[in-house]
């Protein structure tokens, strides 16, 4: 899968991959006040027990800007659906979200997800509006959190 930005993106958030953006601290031992940004890791489960699950980097890194407004970000999908839905059929295509709301406290990072949608101008509209977004997510540098089936996100870094 592959991740694209706005071209409005020096207020949103950056692809580490595409080698933009500074290494930042291994771990979240930097106090709340001080964190400016959170890059949050994709990962899957690729074996072990319940009790003792493996998880593989996918090196998918978004590299977000705490309290930033609607930071937008795409990636390119397969071709899904059964039937597929208008958008969606024939080729890959572009699926835009954005970030809204987003702190740093206690060691976790929290934000309201907007999207996908199929146009950067709908989530734009959708994000800036403050309509259909996610219920708050919180990840952190401990836990794998279940984002989507298949799909555990994980702080990597803060600074």
């Amino acid at each position: 899968m592959t991740y694209k930005f706005s071209s409005c993106s020096l207020l949103f958030a950056i692809l580490l991959g595409s080698g933009c953006g500074a290494p930042g601290n291994d771990d979240d031992s930097a106090s709340d006040a001080q964190v400016s940004s959170v890059t949050v890791g994709a990962f899957e489960r690729t074996g072990g027990t319940d009790q003792d699950p493996v998880y593989e980097d996918r090196n998918v890194d978004l590299t977000y800007t705490v309290g930033a407004n609607c930071q937008v970000w795409s990636r390119t999908s397969p071709p899904h659906g059964n039937p597929p839905e208008p958008g969606h059929e024939g080729n890959p295509h572009d699926h835009w979200n954005a970030a809204d709301d987003s702190t740093y406290a206690e060691s976790e990072f929290t934000w309201v997800e907007y999207g996908p949608f199929l146009t950067e101008s709908e989530v734009i509209d959708s994000c800036s509006a403050g309509l259909d977004g996610s219920s708050p997510k919180t990840v952190n540098s401990v836990d794998y959190t279940q984002f989507q089936p298949g799909l555990y996100l994980k702080i990597k870094s803060v600074q």
